[in-house]
């Protein structure tokens, strides 16, 4: 599916809504991971068929912003300046590591951290290319 440029798929797995990525296989085909969300939402266990159904996403660049990064980023102007530089995957992925907690208190601590991190240019990445050797230090 990849050679066909499709990345992202939506669709349901057991009736419940999904919108992953295309993982890469090293034989060339592709395949789904599913979290532990997914598979106790889905009610998928060991063993047992589940009915799926996808499609190619039609706005593949398009997520939802979680209220609290996106309360974090209104105010900071650096960061919110910053965010709007970076990657839709890398966005993607900081938005994931804020909904993946269990809590809305770890939500808005992870979301205050991340806006932070952003404007001080401390995510990881950052904190590499800082520490590779021949290159200028990101802007602090």
């Amino acid at each position: 599916m990849k050679n066909a440029g499709i990345r992202r798929l939506i669709g349901t797995i057991n009736g419940h809504p999904i919108k992953h990525a295309l993982r890469g296989h090293a034989d060339g085909g592709n395949f789904l991971i599913a979290s532990r969300s997914i598979i106790k939402t889905a009610r998928i266990s060991f063993r047992m068929n589940a009915v799926m159904e996808f499609r190619p996403d039609p706005k593949p660049h398009q997520f939802d912003l979680p209220e609290e990064l996106r309360l974090a980023l209104d105010q900071d102007d650096a960061a919110r300046e910053r965010w709007a530089t970076i990657i839709i995957g890398r966005q993607r992925s900081l938005v994931s590591y804020i909904t993946s907690a269990k809590t809305e208190a770890t939500h808005i601590r992870r979301a205050v951290e991340l806006a932070t991190r952003i404007r001080k240019h401390t995510l990881y990445g950052d904190l590499q290319r800082k520490a590779a050797p021949g290159k200028p230090a990101s802007p602090d």
